[in-house]
């Protein structure tokens, strides 16, 4: 299902530690910006980015575990219901 004219696709992935988004995919704005360290990175894509896939290069910034959390959400669903599930995920990285 298309998404709502004018909605906003957010994920937001939260690390257990912080880490160097070292790139990020085309069509997705992301703070704070590739080249940016942190604990968590809010992607966002417009209704005209839809589609287009999330990718992300991290680099932990201390040896050992590197859990990510990430949850997805639409803003400004309109009347889209399905748009108002949370959908969330996670994975570690060994480094």
């Amino acid at each position: 299902m298309d998404p709502p004219e004018g909605a906003t696709l957010q994920v937001v992935v939260e690390l257990s530690q912080p880490a160097l988004l070292e790139t990020s995919g085309a069509g997705w704005e992301v703070s704070p910006a590739a080249g940016g360290t942190a604990s968590s990175f809010v992607f966002s894509a417009r209704t005209a980015g839809f589609g287009g896939a999330l990718t992300g290069s991290f680099r932990g910034t201390a040896a050992g575990d590197l859990a990510a959390n990430g949850t997805m959400r639409v803003i400004d669903p309109g009347t889209a219901t399905w748009a108002r599930e949370q959908a969330t995920d996670s994975g570690t990285l060994t480094v």
